[in-house]
């Protein structure tokens, strides 16, 4: 089988490999589709103290089921599948508590463990989850990004109605959005470049929705939108220092949400989180039932992974998505694999 394997930072080697073998508690899967992540070009080009080279990189995906060990149950050869990427140990104090995500020794495919950049990949069985019937197989390859939307909108405590402003409309800002309006919530959310917005326009619909430039003074925004009941949850899904921005975008009782990774340290008005109540939230990957209920919200029809996609290209060639997915003034959003 051909994989891509991360030799040393920059460099990538398409080797052939023998098809892996699989535990009795474990599938083989055949990887049709694996989107790239922002992480996995950082990683490619930067020492990350959280990736162990050599790596096969890839953690978005979905394939089809070849093998099934005789362990395996609720999965036969043929299924269409996705994978939840995360390995847990099981045992710390946030496994053991229903915090797996957290799991103080995690791993997670792409990373520290070989993943899907390859044409056959072992996933231990309860990790599989069955697509159904008329869920596309390509834009399944994106249920992890829309598992993180799923799991931010739950720490928001998002219920219907609630006014919400989703900052930044890259693949997980539309992936939280694209949670956000399926559970019934008014959004506004940011864009900075021209095709995040027209995409956001498209994804919004007849949704209560708006979409505003990054430029914008987001104060007479909410003002506008929301009215001076003003935002219930501001959702951070840009890199950026915007978290001192956003805290003064919230009212009393305002949740906020950090999804994105803030680079550096910033300083803020901790009396105004006090007096005001303010909740500010870390979001990071997924628990098991997200990642079901992002499963759940593709096949009802309200979230669309394809959307999302806006260059693909074959395996051999992940060096030429890498430069894509790096550079925003080509009009990307998510750069598609197309594995076999």
């Amino acid at each position: 089988m051909k994989s891509m394997v991360l030799k040393a930072l920059n460099t990538l080697v398409l080797e052939n490999t023998a098809i892996p073998a699989i535990k009795d508690d474990q599938a083989l899967v055949r990887v049709r589709y694996c989107g790239i992540c922002g992480s996995d070009p950082h990683a490619y080009s930067h020492a990350l103290p959280f990736v162990h080279l050599p790596v096969i990189q890839g953690h978005e995906f979905s394939g089809e089921v070849s093998q099934v060990g005789r362990n395996s149950r609720n999965i036969k050869v043929g299924d269409r599948v996705v994978v939840n990427p995360s390995v847990l140990c099981g045992k710390c104090v946030n496994c053991r508590n229903g915090r797996e995500h957290i799991c103080l020794d995690s791993k997670v495919l792409g990373f520290q463990i070989d993943g899907a950049f390859r044409e056959y990949i072992p996933v231990d069985a309860d990790k599989i989850y069955r697509l159904p019937a008329g869920v596309d197989l390509e834009g399944a390859a994106l249920m992890e990004p829309l598992a993180v939307g799923v799991h931010a909108a739950r720490k928001a405590g998002l219920k219907s109605g609630d006014k919400v402003l989703i900052i930044g409309a890259g693949t997980i800002g539309l992936s939280v959005f694209q949670v956000c309006l399926a559970y019934g919530a008014h959004v506004v959310i940011t864009a900075k470049y021209p095709h995040q917005a027209e995409l956001a326009e498209k994804i919004a619909g007849s949704h209560s929705a708006r979409v505003v430039s990054c430029d914008r003074e987001l104060k007479s925004v909410v003002r506008e939108e929301f009215g001076e009941d003003g935002v219930d949850a501001i959702m951070v899904c840009i890199d950026q220092e915007v978290f001192t921005p956003a805290l003064e975008l919230a009212r009393k009782g305002t949740r906020i949400v950090l999804i994105g990774h803030i680079a550096r340290e910033v300083s803020f008005n901790i009396n105004k989180l006090q007096g005001g109540e303010i909740e500010v939230v870390g979001s990071v990957i997924y628990k098991r039932e997200d990642f079901g209920e992002a499963v759940a919200l593709m096949a009802a029809g309200k979230t669309d992974g394809k959307s999302m996609i806006t260059h693909r290209f074959p395996l051999e060639k992940l060096e030429d998505g890498y430069r894509v997915m790096m550079d925003k003034t080509q009009g990307n959003i998510k750069v598609m694999m197309e594995i076999s």
